[in-house]
């Protein structure tokens, strides 16, 4: 996951919110919720070990059950 990858569905929300008048602390978790998850797939393709990338994708589903949409979108490819 790239910068990019990052920050335009974030700037793509931040015009939602202007324009939709959307809340801006949904917008701030799925940004933060995108960096997390960019962090951490960071992290697991530095590592050799297969348990990280294991409890990488742990980390994912249990914040998919959370009900975050941005989760979704990044288990779907789109992010």
């Amino acid at each position: 996951m790239s910068f990019l990858a990052i920050l335009l569905p974030t700037a793509k929300d931040v015009l939602m919110g202007l324009f939709m008048k959307v809340a801006f602390k949904p917008i701030l978790e799925r940004f933060v919720t995108r960096v997390v998850i960019a962090g951490l797939r960071k992290l697991a393709k530095w590592s050799t070990n297969d348990v990280l990338d294991k409890t990488v994708e742990d980390i994912i589903n249990s914040l998919d059950g959370k009900g975050l949409k941005v989760i979704s979108d990044i288990k779907a490819g789109s992010l």
